[in-house]
């Protein structure tokens, strides 16, 4: 660390540099998670090959730009765009520090035209933006169709745009680029509460299809028209670039229709949890009970299909989907334990994360008012780590640990977003008195005290 920066080792093997505060945004989620919040970090990683191109616009400290390099081992030609020169700064602090040679900083704006335009300072450097109309300001302000021709770019595998609501002007001035290119377009579509599909529109109008990322394990589906109130990015890509990504098991072009797995199959999915073992026995009983019609059989039943090794990409989807779709009905219907546990695990697996969390909430407030768990609830692990984890203290405990967890995971980005850092600090609490003591939450709560006893000193 320096007084001007500090240098942060994140997921991934590479280091960042970042504003010296846990006030930013950035810093904070690096300090506690040593990664980015979003499902698409993992993603990324996975995407990113040896020999790639990538444009990242917006790329504030360089955090996907970086990973990307990281991933494809140093080789891997990127244009990060960010027009903050703070922020650029300390981005070319990172490139040397890594000796990412390959990643070049370009200081300015894309829009939908050429000229300037103001740089609206939010705070925090994550949520800087630029100005609206055509009112001149300080930073150049450039359309990507002629960025790429300054730079001699003609081809791009991957292209990200994060530029807190004016992606749909990124889009609209890259009109010649992305009719001759054919890249993965990874966009933001929320804008601090705000919700615009603007450039999805744009983007579907050029001949590029719609995906949302499923995250277990990370994957392209296509988009259902139906956004999670914690989905921040969608992703667009021409057939080509979807062909390719299919091939490497990362995209999934349609939904196959799946036969649900039978009731020895759902056991099996069940009973992969050790904690269950001792039961196995009632709990096969109970699965056997359920009719094949029912929503809550037909959930597991597809989500025990999703998880069979070597399904094919467009197989998984459409597994994935239609458990998704079954568990939420199933839960609308008889909201008790077993039920919001799947829904829980498989929401969370489709990518739907405030949907999971929901669940999850519920399940933890459920054990605090007193449900009875009986030997024979078939349990759907929500969260995978659980399936080998046992609790000293019993079933309940590893129920009521893994909901408390979940609910921690899920229900913000970050625990900077929680205003009481002393519910943080109860929580990990908590699951050290359950037998469940992780060092990622415990750095969490740590940081979260930190950063109020420095708020409190001012």
């Amino acid at each position: 660390m320096t007084d001007d920066a500090w240098m942060i080792k994140l997921a991934g093997g590479f280091t960042i540099a970042c504003p010296p505060n846990l006030d930013t945004l950035s810093t904070y989620v690096f300090k506690e998670q040593e990664d980015w919040f979003e499902d698409e970090a993992a993603f990324v990683r996975r995407l990113a090959t040896p020999g790639m191109r990538m444009i990242d616009i917006g790329a504030n400290l360089g955090f996907y730009a970086l990973s990307a390099a990281a991933a494809a081992g140093g080789d891997a030609d990127i244009l990060a765009i960010e027009p903050t020169p703070e922020v650029a700064a300390l981005l070319r602090r990172s490139i040397a520090a890594n000796r990412f040679s390959r990643i070049e900083v370009a200081e300015l704006a894309v829009g939908d035209r050429n000229g300037t335009i103001a740089l609206h300072r939010n705070g925090s450097n994550e949520l800087n933006s630029i100005g609206t109309g055509d009112v001149p300001g300080d930073v150049v302000l450039r359309r990507l169709d002629d960025v790429v021709a300054a730079h001699g770019i003609e081809t791009c595998d991957v292209l990200k745009i994060d530029v807190e609501g004016a992606e749909s002007r990124v889009v609209a001035g890259a009109a010649r680029f992305l009719a001759s290119a054919s890249p993965l377009i990874m966009f933001e579509i929320r804008d601090g509460e705000r919700t615009t599909l603007d450039a999805a529109d744009l983007l579907r109008d050029a001949g590029y299809a719609l995906y949302e990322l499923a995250v277990d394990p990370p994957m392209l589906v296509p988009f259902s028209g139906r956004l999670d109130a914690m989905r921040l990015n969608l992703f667009a890509c021409k057939p080509d670039r979807a062909e390719t990504l299919e091939a490497r098991g990362l995209l999934a072009p349609g939904f196959a229709l799946v036969a649900p797995a039978d009731h020895p199959g759902i056991a099996a999915l069940i009973l992969r949890a050790a904690m269950l073992a001792p039961r196995s026995e009632a709990i096969a009983r109970a699965i056997a009970e359920i009719s094949e019609d029912d929503p809550f059989s037909m959930a597991l039943g597809w989500y025990a299909a999703a998880e069979m090794r070597g399904c094919p990409p467009n197989r998984r989807a459409g597994a994935l989907r239609l458990a998704h779709a079954a568990a939420q009905t199933a839960v609308a219907a008889q909201p008790d334990i077993p039920r919001l546990c799947a829904a829980a695990r498989i929401a969370r697996a489709a990518g739907a994360r405030a949907k999971a969390a929901q669940a999850a909430r519920a399940v933890h407030d459920a054990l605090r008012a007193g449900v009875d768990v009986a030997a024979d609830m078939p349990l759907l692990a929500m969260l995978p780590s659980y399936e080998s984890w046992t609790a000293p203290g019993g079933v309940r405990d590893w129920l009521d640990a893994m909901a408390l967890e979940a609910t921690w995971r899920w229900s913000a980005f970050s625990d900077m977003f929680t205003p009481e850092s002393a519910l943080s600090e109860g929580r990990a609490a908590r699951l050290r008195e359950l037998g469940r003591e992780l060092p990622d939450l415990e750095r969490r709560w740590r940081l979260a005290a930190r950063r109020a006893h420095l708020s409190a000193d001012g």
